[in-house]
């Protein structure tokens, strides 16, 4: 992580996807966690009942990151870096060699 950061994102439940998207559209290398984690998956599709995800070295900058799936009405709670409220995504900075982590409050959808 000298170079890259790390971003974590939790919703508190399964089903949820995160996408990733900088100034020039989607950002791949997502991955979420398994519920004996953490531990960093690429094969999974959505969040485990453990509701946790994010993207592993990411140039550091600023981003948008999505919510879908399961997860509707995403409010962002603030946690590490200050986050910008967008509809049902959050807006945050990443920097070299630090994890920025956010939490968002979401609806789950049936």
């Amino acid at each position: 992580m000298v170079d890259t950061g790390r971003i974590s994102i939790g919703v508190g439940f399964s089903g949820a996807t995160i996408d990733l998207f900088d100034s020039d559209g989607p950002v791949a290398a997502k991955r979420y966690y398994v519920d004996e984690g953490p531990i960093w998956r690429l094969d999974l599709t959505a969040t485990t009942t453990t509701g946790g995800g994010g993207f592993l070295e990411v140039s550091p900058g600023e981003y948008v990151v999505q919510f879908g799936g399961t997860a509707i009405n995403c409010i962002p709670v603030p946690m590490g870096w200050p986050v910008l409220f967008v509809p049902n995504s959050i807006r945050l900075p990443v920097r070299a060699g630090y994890i920025t982590q956010a939490t968002a409050t979401c609806e789950q959808r049936p």
